[in-house]
């Protein structure tokens, strides 16, 4: 049975879901990438000059922009797509998902070529 949504509502519930958990992946891991000395934060967090450096406030700001950003587009081509197929096959089961990650993966793939756009698909 399928539910009674249109498929632009998931795509942007998707995406509102992706930007959520990408903010949160960014300002998680960003320290960790970026260089940001953890140490530091975690002893004095206020008074850390390392912490509230400009550059490191923007390396966090952008780490966690693009996080934000891709995993909100993914999720949002994700559960449009599984969406879509659901309408156009009549049915709701696991094959939708499988079309929906293939065609969000590829998407997050493009700019890698043609065989990265397909590794990507399938590995994402």
């Amino acid at each position: 049975q399928l539910h009674e949504i249109d498929c632009e509502s998931a795509f942007v519930a998707g995406a509102t879901r992706g930007l959520v958990i990408g903010s949160v992946v960014g300002v998680t891991i960003s320290p960790a990438l970026n260089k940001i000395d953890a140490k530091a934060i975690s002893e004095n967090f206020i008074t850390s000059s390392k912490i509230l450096s400009v550059k490191n406030i923007r390396r966090l700001a952008a780490s966690t922009a693009s996080s934000a950003l891709t995993f909100g587009l993914f999720c949002g081509l994700f559960d449009g797509a599984t969406c879509a197929t659901a309408h156009l096959r009549g049915k709701s089961d696991w094959k939708n998902q499988v079309v929906g990650g293939l065609s969000a993966g590829s998407v997050l793939g493009i700019g890698k070529g043609k065989y990265g756009m397909i590794a990507t698909a399938v590995t994402v």
